[in-house]
């Protein structure tokens, strides 16, 4: 994609993956010490300063990926997120035994209803945004044929704007959401756009 894209663009490892072999996805989640959300924004924003492009950033991802966007845009000033069919909770997350093997893995917590409450910003979007005092600009792409992201949709919708209006204006960044359908054989709803699609989407978003 890089090469179609008029942009300086940087694709991004999830360190988290590296903590255990089993491990399937990371979300950027870190470990107890490490919040590598956190943390990759700050070199993000160290390598847009000497490309002297100041707060001019935008993540994208989908699914996982989206989840770790919307994550590192909460964490940088000035970015913002584009992001298809993202995870937005973790703990309620219909795929649990990964959810399970990343909690054990990165933060020693064997049952998911003991998860800590400080922590829980490293898990879930919204109490990231509350955790950072702000919701970045976001464009949202959902498939309305993802029926086990429904949930995680809705509860980003209704705590988006719980929280919207919680903070100062100036904190809460635009929210654009765009519905599509797409089928896959295997992967069903669950099935970003296309590559040119997306590709339409990120250049007007930016």
């Amino acid at each position: 994609w890089v090469g179609e894209l008029p942009v300086s663009t940087i694709i991004l490892n999830d360190p988290t993956l590296y903590l255990d072999d089993s491990l399937n996805g990371g979300w950027f989640v870190g470990d107890v010490e490490n919040d590598y959300a956190k943390d990759c924004a700050f070199i993000i924003k160290e390598i847009a300063d000497i490309l002297g492009v100041g707060s001019k950033i935008t993540f994208y991802g989908a699914s996982a990926g989206g989840f770790s966007s919307l994550m590192l845009a909460s964490c940088l000033e000035g970015s913002k997120a584009i992001v298809d069919i993202p995870q937005v909770n973790l703990l309620s997350y219909h795929v649990k035994s990964q959810i399970e093997a990343l909690a054990k893995v990165a933060f020693s917590v064997e049952d998911l209803n003991e998860f800590p409450k400080d922590l829980a910003h490293r898990v879930n979007v919204i109490d990231r945004f509350r955790y950072q005092q702000r919701i970045p600009d976001i464009a949202y792409m959902h498939n309305v044929n993802d029926i086990m992201h429904v949930d995680q949709f809705n509860y980003f919708l209704s705590g988006w704007s719980e929280l919207a209006h919680e903070l100062p204006n100036e904190a809460v960044g635009k929210l654009e959401v765009n519905a599509y359908s797409r089928w896959h054989l295997s992967k069903g709803g669950h099935f970003p756009k296309s590559k040119n699609d997306t590709i339409k989407e990120i250049l007007s978003f930016i």
